[in-house]
């Protein structure tokens, strides 16, 4: 059992003596991080568990999300702003900030709270050093793909790792690599590390046995759209219904910035085609649309995703290929358009189309009408190979272990420590330790 991870005895006998938990779930404040860590928290909720959901002030929109999870929410004061948050740059190197602004918070809360536990994002390690100080069993939660989370595996100890990574990842996860290399890392060996990924869409793959690959941890279940609330929308789509056509959806993320060109590519490109067109485009970036918009075209700042990818009408989603979206995307086995702009989102695309989801846009920034125009007659033309393909990995996704077996796995490092599931010390030479499986 590692020493410096496990619960001290005292800990693990007043875990043991007790139904309930106190958990403490911290992330960093993006979306996409959230709320994977919010299915999380809902599920320890739901097993009785005392949850407290940490994330920056600045964040907003998540306090209904806790509440409705059966968890209490605590904004930490940290300097961060909605407006940081809109302009910050996903290729910066946004985990150290995060990491710096968050850390004294955090220890602060924790200092308040006592907790049983903390399940943290590990796109910051703020809870780490607390954590190992008080003896506190940690877990981490990586929202991405297993392929991604293997190959950071194998750049732990790698010299002049700066340099290493533009060839084996690419130069855009430069800075995160780096942060994770240094700060992430050394720790995953001695926590129960959650991947949120399944072989559905990596393929078979292996971890050490404190890895735990959980698959989707959201939209598994059906979800409607509100007549009240989305009146607009749901009248859109019976019009496309009743014209026969099938209806395509664009999102881009609230971080990929479009430039003129690409808002123009992308709406030319698109209604030089025979389908119907749901868009969620920031309001600043719909003034380079035209005056006259067609009918066939539903444009709204905000569109209820995960209610829409599940709807009939939809044959497919052009996507940034965030990890959240793209799960939400396979869950509701609809095929892709791969419009990747940074980060695991290029290697999010080639999952997908690896697994015959749907083509790649093989350079967003560049891309022209006749590009975009190309990608959905393929979708078009072969819609029932790609739409069958992704119903297949729809199936595989539904059968995933799902938040209620994260949970379970959290309860039980608490109550028993992480006994064999802490391998040996990890090297990429030599015959000692583990070797990358």
């Amino acid at each position: 059992m590692s020493e410096q991870m496990a619960p001290a005895a005292a800990q693990v006998a007043q875990a043991l003596g007790k139904e309930k938990l106190k958990v403490v779930l911290y992330t960093i404040p993006m979306m996409g991080h959230v709320l994977p860590m919010v299915s999380i928290g809902r599920a320890l909720s739901q097993r009785g568990h005392q949850v407290i959901f940490a994330v920056s002030e600045g964040l907003g929109k998540v306090d209904d999300l806790c509440k409705m999870a059966g968890m209490r929410y605590v904004g930490l004061s940290d300097g961060i702003t909605a407006e940081y948050l809109k302009t910050q740059d996903p290729l910066g190197p946004v985990f150290e900030d995060f990491l710096e602004v968050d850390q004294a918070p955090v220890n602060a809360l924790v200092e308040k709270e006592s907790p049983d536990v903390i399940v943290s994002d590990y796109a910051s390690g703020a809870p780490f050093e607390i954590c190992k100080e008080k003896n506190i069993p940690l877990v981490l939660n990586y929202p991405l793909p297993g392929t991604l989370a293997k190959r950071m595996r194998l750049l732990i100890n790698v010299p002049l790792i700066g340099r290493v990574v533009p060839y084996v990842l690419g130069n855009g996860m430069k800075n995160g690599i780096i942060f994770i290399n240094h700060r992430v890392m050394p720790v995953s060996n001695r926590t129960l590390s959650i991947v949120n990924s399944s072989p559905a869409l990596d393929g078979p793959i292996q971890f050490p046995s404190n890895y735990f690959l959980s698959g989707p941890l959201d939209g598994f279940e059906k979800r409607e759209l509100c007549p009240e609330k989305h009146a607009d929308l749901l009248t859109f789509l019976e019009k496309a219904r009743s014209a026969q056509k099938p209806v395509a959806y664009i999102t881009t993320g609230s971080l990929l910035q479009l430039s003129q060109e690409q808002v123009i590519a992308l709406y030319e490109g698109f209604a030089a085609c025979d389908m119907w067109v749901v868009w969620s485009l920031k309001k600043e970036k719909q003034q380079l649309l035209p005056e006259d918009l067609p009918e066939r075209f539903y444009v709204n700042a905000w569109i209820p995703q995960a209610e829409l990818v599940q709807r009939p009408e939809l044959l497919c989603v052009l996507t940034h290929c965030g990890w959240g979206g793209t799960l939400e995307c396979m869950l509701a086995g609809k095929a892709v358009i791969c419009y990747a702009g940074f980060g695991d989102q290029f290697e999010n695309a080639k999952l997908m189309n690896a697994r015959g989801c749907g083509p790649i846009v093989s350079d967003p920034p560049g891309s022209t009408a006749k590009d975009i125009q190309a990608a959905v007659e393929d979708v078009l033309e072969n819609q029932e190979s790609y739409s069958a393909s992704a119903r297949k990995v729809s199936q595989d996704l539904h059968a995933s272990p799902g938040p209620t077996a994260v949970a379970e796995r959290i309860e039980d490092v608490v109550k028993n420590g992480m006994g064999d599931m802490v391998p040996k010390p990890y090297h990429l030479h030599g015959p000692e330790g583990c070797q990358i499986q």
